[in-house]
C-alpha cells in the first residue's frame, strides 16, 4: 500500500512538472532613433563652372546620428563627366557614412552609361558596391557582370573610375567577346 502512495505522489509530482504553464518568451526590438528622415529626396551638386556635376534621388532617407549614417530607400545618382556620357546608377537600398563620400548601394545595383547615337554602352551590375561621389570611383569585392556592346565578362570584385571610363575586374574574371 505505501507503494502505491509513493508511487501516485510521484506520478502526480512529475505530472504537474510537464503540464504547469511554460513561461512565454518575449521578443524585444531594439529600434535605434532617427533624427530626422525626408521623403522624396533629390540633390543636385555643382561644378566650379556652375554646371551640374551630378543628382541624387532617394524615395527615402533615415538619418541615425547614433550610428553616423543614412538609410536610403531607392537611391539613385546621374554623374557628369566633361566630354563623356553620364553614369546612371541605381539600386534597392543605400547606406551613406557622415564624414566621408561614401554610399554603399546594395540589392539589384546598375551602373550604366550609354553613348549617344551609338550602340556603345557600359553596364555594371553587382549586388552591393561602394561609391565614392567625390572621386566617381566604384569598388566592390563582390560578385559583378560587366557588359559592353561586344562582351560580358563576370569577375568576382572590380573598381570603376567613371570619369574616364576604366574598369578595372579583380579576380576570376571570365568573359565573352559578342561580335
Amino acid at each position: 500500500m505505501k507503494n502505491i502512495i509513493t508511487f501516485l505522489l510521484v506520478l502526480a509530482v512529475v505530472a504537474t512538472w510537464y503540464l504547469a504553464p511554460q513561461p512565454k518568451k518575449v521578443e524585444r526590438k531594439v529600434e535605434i532613433p532617427t533624427d530626422y528622415f525626408i521623403v522624396q529626396f533629390d540633390r543636385k551638386k555643382m561644378d566650379k563652372a556652375g554646371k551640374v556635376a551630378s543628382t541624387f534621388h532617394a524615395d527615402r532617407v533615415d538619418h541615425y546620428p547614433n550610428q553616423n549614417h543614412a538609410e536610403m530607400v531607392q537611391p539613385r545618382a546621374i554623374t557628369y563627366t566633361e566630354g563623356n556620357p553620364p553614369w546612371f546608377l541605381r539600386a534597392d537600398h543605400g547606406i551613406q557614412y557622415e564624414e566621408t563620400n561614401r554610399i554603399t548601394l546594395s540589392g539589384d545595383v546598375v551602373a550604366n552609361q550609354r553613348y549617344r547615337k551609338s550602340e556603345k554602352f557600359s553596364l555594371i551590375e553587382s549586388e552591393m558596391l561602394d561609391l565614392f561621389t567625390d572621386e566617381e570611383y566604384l569598388v566592390t569585392d563582390q560578385p559583378i557582370t560587366f557588359s559592353t556592346e561586344s562582351s560580358v565578362t563576370q569577375s568576382i570584385g572590380a573598381k570603376a573610375w567613371m570619369g574616364s571610363g576604366i574598369v578595372q575586374l579583380l579576380k576570376n574574371a571570365t568573359g565573352h567577346y559578342q561580335p
